[in-house]
This record gives C-alpha cells, sequence and structure tokens, in this order.
C-alpha cells in the first residue's frame, strides 16, 4: 500500500502550542483525528491573526478563504493532558491558492503526531466564488 507523501517546507514560520483537552481523546484513549482537525484549523486562525487579519473570513473587504483540501498523516499518537507543537509554512502559492503545511508534534520530546497539508484558496463570500490572492496577501506570504 503506499501512503500519502506531504513534503516539509525548507522553513516554517509560525508556530503555536495547543494542549490536548480530556474531550479530544477518542474511545482508544489518543487524540482523534476529528479532533486533530479542529486543532489545525485553530493552528490556522492564529497564523491568520498573526499575519494581522481579524479573521480567516475577512482578508479583504468581504473576501477570506475557503478550504479546498485537506491531507494528513498519522505518525504518532498524542494523548489528555500533553501539548502540541504546531509549525506551519507556506507552500505552492498560486494565483488563487496557496498550501499551509503542518507539523505537529509532542511540545516536550518534539515526537511527531502528524503532518497535514491545506490547500487554501481566495473566496468572495458576496459573489460566492473563488477570486486571485489580495496583493497584500500574496506580499505578506511571499515575505517567508
Amino acid at each position: 500500500m503506499s501512503r500519502l507523501e506531504i513534503p516539509l517546507p525548507e522553513k516554517f514560520i509560525f508556530s503555536t502550542k495547543i494542549p490536548v483537552r480530556i474531550g479530544d481523546i477518542n474511545r482508544a484513549s489518543h487524540l482523534s483525528h476529528v479532533n486533530l482537525v479542529q486543532i489545525l484549523e485553530e493552528a490556522r486562525a492564529q497564523f491568520v491573526v498573526s499575519l494581522g487579519y481579524k479573521d480567516e473570513v475577512s482578508i479583504s473587504q468581504g473576501k477570506g478563504f475557503i478550504l479546498a483540501d485537506l491531507q494528513v498523516i498519522f505518525e504518532g499518537q498524542s494523548h489528555y493532558g500533553q501539548t502540541l507543537k504546531i509549525e506551519i509554512g507556506v507552500a505552492d502559492i498560486q494565483e488563487k491558492s496557496f498550501a499551509l503545511v503542518y507539523l505537529v508534534a509532542n511540545s516536550e520530546n518534539e515526537s511527531r503526531v502528524a503532518i497535514a497539508r491545506t490547500t487554501i484558496l481566495t473566496f468572495d463570500y458576496q459573489e460566492q466564488k473563488v477570486i486571485p490572492l489580495p496583493e497584500e496577501l500574496r506580499k505578506n506570504l511571499l515575505k517567508y
């Protein structure tokens, strides 16, 4: 069976720490895949704020982000009480999209929990259509 591969970026430009809560745990007593996605969402929201934006849907006058795809490779378990370190890098900047690559690890021992990638489209919520990246956003992403 072939496995998905997600290349890591040359550098990560954002890092945050998020605790694993009791509600994040599944029946097997480790981090649920569903809750890992929620943790990635939180990390991405923090990244957007770090770029100087209010949130993901107000990048530029009614324009924001919409998720095109999500890929996740699980590499280890995480348990209640641990804190995850999520690092984010930017990849594949295109006319209307870009990708974020996430490295998720236990913050204490750096053991990997997951690698993930999301493709983000810029979206006009009033017109309900994909649009080119706003120039300010492109400049912010290209700084890295």
